[in-house]
C-alpha cells in the first residue's frame, strides 16, 4: 500500500495552491518531508493530478529514449529530480540508469528482457562499437563542460565578491 494516499497528495498541492500555507508549513503540519511535497506539487503542475496516481503499468523504455532522458539532463543541467519530473519517471530510474550507463555505456542502457539463455552463463564482454564510444565520449564532454562553465561562474562571483569587499572595505577609511 501506498504511504501517502491519492486524496492526501491532491488535499495538499490543492491547499498550497490557495497560497494561505507554504511549502515548508504544510511539510511540518502533515510531517512529510517538504521534498516529497515539493515534488507533488511540481507534477502536479507539470503534468496534472493524475500524474499523483500510482502507476497501475510499467511504462518501458527502449535504450535510445534512456539515453536521451540522461543526455537532457546533462544539456540542460538538470538534478535527477528535476528530469524526474520532467519525464513524469521516478527519480530511482535515472539514477539507475546513470548508473548503468557510467559502468556499462550505451549497451548497457538496452533492453535485456525475457529468460536468459541458458547457455551463456558468462558471455565474454564485447568491445564497444566506434559509434557507442563516440556518444559516450560526447556525454563525458558534455559533462566536462558543464563542470568548467560552473567552475567559471563561480570564481567569477568569488572574484566579484571579493571586490566588492574591498571596494566596501576603502569606502570606510
Amino acid at each position: 500500500m501506498a504511504k501517502y494516499t491519492i486524496e492526501q497528495k491532491i488535499e495538499i498541492v490543492k491547499e498550497y495552491r490557495t497560497g494561505s500555507i507554504s511549502q515548508r508549513g504544510l511539510s511540518k503540519k502533515y510531517n512529510i518531508p517538504d521534498s516529497v511535497i515539493r515534488r507533488w506539487i511540481r507534477k502536479a503542475e507539470l503534468h496534472g493530478f493524475d500524474s499523483l496516481k500510482r502507476k497501475q503499468s510499467k511504462r518501458f523504455f527502449d535504450g535510445n529514449e534512456k539515453l536521451s532522458i540522461l543526455d537532457y539532463m546533462l544539456t540542460n543541467g538538470l538534478s535527477i529530480t528535476e528530469t524526474a519530473i520532467k519525464f513524469d519517471i521516478e527519480p530511482s530510474m535515472v539514477i539507475h540508469w546513470q548508473t548503468r550507463f557510467d559502468v556499462g555505456g550505451i549497451d548497457a542502457l538496452k533492453a535485456k528482457r525475457g529468460r536468459p539463455n541458458k547457455h551463456m552463463t558468462n558471455p565474454k564482454p564485447q568491445p564497444k562499437s566506434e559509434t557507442d564510444k563516440l556518444i559516450q565520449e560526447n556525454l563525458e564532454l558534455k559533462q566536462r563542460l558543464y563542470r568548467a562553465e560552473l567552475e567559471l561562474a563561480v570564481s567569477k562571483k568569488l572574484e566579484a565578491l571579493a571586490m566588492e569587499k574591498q571596494r566596501i572595505k576603502n569606502l570606510r577609511k
